[in-house]
């Protein structure tokens, strides 16, 4: 009877060690996890703020690009729509639209996302101003800006 109660006190004992360990094993994993998640999005902050800080060399860039033939009645208009942040290329990127327009009426107008920092064109969709399918490419312009931005 002795070694019986014996054993139970010590499985009693390993399992109440055990239990304990765990527990505290667990709330250090959560707070290590929040932990994580707030250095992550004190991060994404930061380079969200780091990025906007190309936007006037951006915009000076995308103007310089314009241009305007007298002879031809040809002109291009270049705007910066957005910069941003963007997780999937770890890396600042820009939204632009250029406008062609001809005798001063819009005909043409060409969707970017490129990166600020390399300049490299990551996607590019033309749509004409009257073209039948100006809605659909537009939306799948926003399809693809949504993937970047996320």
């Amino acid at each position: 009877m002795k070694i019986k109660n014996l054993i139970i006190i010590i499985l009693v004992i390993l399992l109440s060690t055990s239990l304990y360990f765990n527990l505290h094993k667990q709330k250090t994993s959560d707070t290590e996890t929040e932990n994580i998640s707030k250095i992550t999005a004190d991060t994404l902050f930061t380079k969200k703020q780091e990025c906007q800080r190309y936007k006037t060399q951006t915009e000076k860039t995308l103007e310089e690009n314009n241009i305007t033939n007298p002879e031809t009645g040809l002109q291009t208009y270049n705007a910066l729509e957005k910069i941003f942040y963007s997780p999937k290329e770890n890396s600042c990127l820009y939204v632009a639209v250029e406008w062609y327009l001809i005798n001063k009426k819009k005909e043409t107008e060409i969707w970017v996302i490129a990166d600020v920092l390399t300049n490299e064109l990551l996607i590019s969709s033309a749509l004409e101003w009257n073209g039948d399918n100006y809605l659909t490419k537009k939306q799948e312009f926003e399809n693809y800006l949504e993937e970047y931005e996320n």
